[in-house]
């Protein structure tokens, strides 16, 4: 049995100019938003209900209750500041994949 190995496929990288590779990124940035998005407002609200527990006295029951809340609120945070980066990683594929559409369509720069 023989094997060929040909350079191109071995050390094949992808560059900008790519559109199935742009995307693909664009998709996975997207799945990071909702994700991050999703999981920041639900970690935030659920933190903010646990943390108002100890001042309505339903912390009598399970000690520690409000201390999970604050640490939610904390996760709350980097969660959409995850959520904002990938966003402006989106809009800066969308703008690679306009202007790689103009490009193709022989329009300048500008006119995109």
């Amino acid at each position: 049995m023989k094997v060929i190995v040909l350079p191109n496929d071995l050390f094949y990288e992808k560059n900008n100019d790519d559109l199935d590779h742009l995307c693909t990124l664009k998709g996975r940035w997207m799945a990071l938003v909702f994700i991050s998005g999703i999981l920041g407002v639900g970690c935030g609200l659920f933190g903010l209900l646990l943390s108002v527990t100890p001042y309505v006295g339903l912390s009598d029951y399970i000690a520690g209750i409000g201390h999970l809340g604050n640490w939610l609120i904390a996760f709350f945070i980097p969660l959409m500041i995850l959520a904002a980066h990938a966003l402006d990683k989106v809009g800066q594929i969308q703008k690679t994949i306009r202007i790689n559409y103009c490009k193709k369509h022989g329009m300048r720069d500008e006119d995109c």
